[in-house]
């Protein structure tokens, strides 16, 4: 109950920032004592209940988990996003695609590598039927008009192997020429859409991480062997990729790690390791299935800043069910958000209606597909409902439930996690 109190004062000081700091601080107050554990408890039962089978996305459960929130925006009295839509104005549609993989593999030389044993995959990075392709290292996959990894290459049907982040020497980023870092650094999916634009065959992003946390981090990945992405026919069908550890990277390419790491603190790279450009054969196989899911939104709409937008967000949708029988409820994650974000709605309709509502309109939007990869979200990104440079900040919710051992007896408490920017 107190970490929902809390985010309710975080939002009313940004949604009222310019009000007196008394009276915002003597509302607030009064406000928040509204928010019970009784009420967020009674959310959390329903959404964690039998009846929503997890909340897996594009299942029925989640279905009846947006039904649910439907119910509680309109009680509250959110305006929906859309009026013009009978019955789910509140609806953000979107679709979403899950991947099944079936047995696949990878042979280099005299290794047979398993897909989701030793390697894995994101994106419909299909190979349905054994193709060979000659393997080539292609640096850090970054092409700009400063640094450029294709300088004199032709990767057009070959196998393409991609370092994570950028080239940095003495903490000095060669893209960006200072010590931020540039979009590149964490973004592969924009390193495989610019290798598949210059006609690669696939594209290999080798991890950062050390060899065993790679195989672990696989091994988390085996049980279901599903893929989920953004059904949309754009740019994003190119963002695929199979994933290796630079270990694997090294044996395919018969290059020693002394050379890679000699390449890597070479300020002037980009330059070719010494490395072969063996032939691999592959196989890769899934199906894809389409499914329709939802975004829930609703507005406390603003006074004088209305077109100004604060958005307070969690996902609402979890794992479903193990073999029709052992329901993930997944009541913390992300129950408790949720909870918390419709109590914090209603608080704010009151206070509304009572004539202290906010200044700058609040978005209250619980997010599907999360679970799948972000994938509600992001989908929001790319198509915002209210413009992006009208949109002031997101608080956004997750497993408010759940307590450490750093704060033994303690439960007052939440982590605050995100971008140094400030905000007026």
């Amino acid at each position: 109950m107190r970490s929902a109190t809390l985010f309710f004062l975080l939002i009313l000081q940004a949604a009222l920032y310019a009000q007196a700091q008394i009276s915002l601080k003597d509302d607030a107050a009064n406000y928040a004592q509204n928010i019970t554990s009784t009420q967020l408890k009674q959310h959390v039962y329903v959404l964690a209940s039998d009846s929503m089978e997890g909340r897996e996305t594009g299942k029925q459960g989640q279905y009846k988990a947006a039904a649910y929130l439907v119910q509680q925006f309109k009680e509250i009295g959110l305006k929906p996003i859309n009026k013009t839509t009978p019955g789910n104005g509140y609806f953000q549609n979107l679709n979403v695609e899950k991947i099944s993989w079936a047995p696949s593999y990878m042979i280099a030389g005299n290794d047979t590598l398993q897909l989701f044993k030793h390697f894995y995959a994101k994106g419909e990075a299909f190979l349905q039927e054994e193709t060979s392709m000659t393997a080539v290292f292609v640096g850090y996959g970054i092409d700009t008009t400063t640094y450029n990894d294709y300088k004199s290459m032709q990767v057009s049907g070959k196998a393409v192997f991609i370092l994570s982040g950028e080239p940095v020497v003495n903490n000095i980023s060669l893209i960006t020429g200072t010590t931020t870092r540039s979009d590149w650094h964490a973004n592969w999916q924009k390193k495989a859409t610019l290798a598949y634009a210059k006609g690669a065959a696939a594209v290999f992003i080798v991890s950062p991480l050390k060899e065993d946390a790679f195989l672990n981090g696989i091994k988390r990945l085996r049980e279901t062997r599903n893929g989920f992405s953004l059904g949309l026919e754009t740019e994003l069908a190119m963002e695929r990729a199979y994933f290796v550890s630079e270990k694997q990277m090294l044996n395919i390419l018969q290059a020693d790690s002394s050379r890679l790491v000699r390449w890597k603190s070479d300020r002037f790279a980009p330059k070719q390791l010494r490395a072969n450009t063996p032939t691999i054969r592959m196989k890769v196989q899934g199906l894809v299935e389409k499914m329709g899911t939802q975004n829930v939104l609703g507005i406390v709409e603003g006074s004088d800043l209305k077109n100004e937008y604060i958005f307070v967000s969690a996902h609402y949708d979890h794992l479903g069910k193990k073999n029709d029988s052992t329901i993930y409820y997944g009541a913390d994650d992300d129950g408790s958000g949720i909870a918390a974000l419709l109590t914090i709605a209603k608080t704010f309709m009151q206070a509304k209606n009572e004539g202290k509502g906010p200044r700058r309109s609040i978005v209250f939007t619980a997010f599907t597909g999360e679970e799948m990869g972000l994938l509600g979200s992001s989908y929001y990104s790319s198509h915002p409902v209210f413009p992006v440079n009208q949109s002031v900040a997101d608080l956004n919710i997750d497993m408010i439930g759940r307590i450490d051992r750093q704060h033994p007896g303690d439960s007052n408490y939440v982590y605050l996690i995100g971008s140094n920017r400030l905000s007026t």
